[in-house]
Formats: structure tokens, sequence, C-alpha cells
């Protein structure tokens, strides 16, 4: 989460903040969901495009950004695209799907839940996956931040299955991409340092300054009707 405020806000506030939700959130939810349906077997491959198509107007209740101009046609295309060329991961069996669970890092519990746990059928190895409809070039600017989540969840892994993933891997929605690298402890302990000095800093007198731009917080934050700053400056 890039805002401190919203941080506040969403886990360190006395007061439930529900989510306001937007178009993006609503959108990954549903892919979320459907692949987590063919992940338990209640949905087979094919069925995919038919889903996403008989359920995408209800399950996207929120309007996409009125400048990104015809977005919700767009998007609605790229989901599928990806879904009618869905390849179900050949080479891999399903060890785990949306599983919710709580590892420790460093001293810190961490809550979390991870989108795809996959098996190699050869040599017996996991594969960790993360299903994201974040645009590719977003991504790639991003990816050290990102990789992060990926590392917390190796950690999860590590926990659960008695040993590290092999692989790491983002899956992009939108782009039909699979970015994978391979893992490795010393990445892992460079996360754990990293997560231990984040939670330290809001754990001390750390100022909880909103990051105020203006698309984030006019279309993304969860919690904007709450933050005092947005209400009175946005």
């Amino acid at each position: 989460m890039s805002c401190p405020k919203a941080y506040q806000l969403t886990y360190l506030s006395e007061e439930h903040h529900a989510g306001s939700g937007n178009a993006f959130s609503d959108y990954g939810l549903f892919t979320h969901l459907l692949l987590d349906r063919w992940a338990k077997g209640e949905l087979e491959a094919w069925q995919l495009p038919i889903e996403w198509e008989a359920g995408y107007e209800a399950a996207i209740t929120h309007y996409f950004p009125p400048f990104m101009k015809n977005y919700d046609e767009k998007a609605r295309q790229l989901g599928r695209d990806y879904f009618a060329s869905f390849d179900s991961f050949p080479g891999y069996d399903i060890v785990a799907s949306e599983h919710r669970f709580t590892t420790m890092i460093g001293p810190y519990p961490f809550d979390g839940v991870v989108d795809l746990v996959l098996k190699d059928q050869k040599d017996r190895s996991l594969l960790v996956v993360d299903h994201k409809t974040k645009g590719l070039s977003s991504m790639q600017r991003d990816f050290g931040l990102f990789r992060n989540q990926l590392y917390i969840y190796a950690a999860h892994v590590k926990d659960q299955y008695g040993k590290w993933p092999s692989k790491l891997a983002f899956n992009m929605i939108k782009t039909g991409d699979l970015l994978v690298e391979e893992f490795s402890e010393e990445q892992m302990q460079k996360t754990i340092d990293w997560a231990v000095s984040t939670i330290d800093k809001i754990c001390m007198d750390f100022e909880f300054t909103p990051n105020v731009e203006n698309f984030h917080c006019s279309q993304i934050c969860d919690v904007r009707s709450q933050c005092d700053e947005y209400m009175i400056n946005g």
C-alpha cells in the first residue's frame, strides 16, 4: 500500500473502514474468483470464457474512470482473450488456490492469501503464482516492490510444505504473460529485512501523511471517503 494514511485507516484504525471499491478491484476479484473455481475443479478450462461473459456485468459494479475512453470494453476483451486461450498451467498439479495463511516474518505475523501453488509433475518442485490484472509496463516498473509479495508467500510455502518454492511467478491476465523468476534465498532475506524495517518504522512515532495523488485518491483508494486530506483537497 503506497499511501501511509490509507494503511493507517485500513489496518490500524480502531474504527472499521469498509472499502469503497472501484472498477479495477471489481475486475481483479472477478478474475480471481473464476481462476479459483477452475483450480478447485468447479469449472473446466473451456467454461471460463463462458462464465466471464455471463458474469462480467454483474461483477463490475463500479464505473471505470470516464477519461479512460472505452476502457470497460477493452478490459472486458482482454479478459475474454485470456480465458479463451487459458492453458491450465500444463506440466503442473494444483496444490492450493486462494489459500489464507498467517506466517512469521522476523518477529511479526503476516496474514495473506496466496493465489496459486503448483507442483511440477516431473521434479515435484513448487511454483508460487500470483494473478495480476495490472498492466505489464506498470508491473515491470514496480517489479522490485511487488516481488516482495511473492517472497512473503514463499515464507508461507516453506512453513506449509517444508521446502522453498523453486520458482515465483506473476500471472499477467491482461497480456497472458507469466513473469517467472528463480527463488533466491538471498532475496528472501532481503525481503525479510525490508518487511521488518518497514513494520519497525510503523510501530515507532510514524507520521501517516497522505500521499495525495489525484488519480489514485479519486479512483483507486478504498478508504478515500474516510480520508480527511482527500475530502478537503480531493
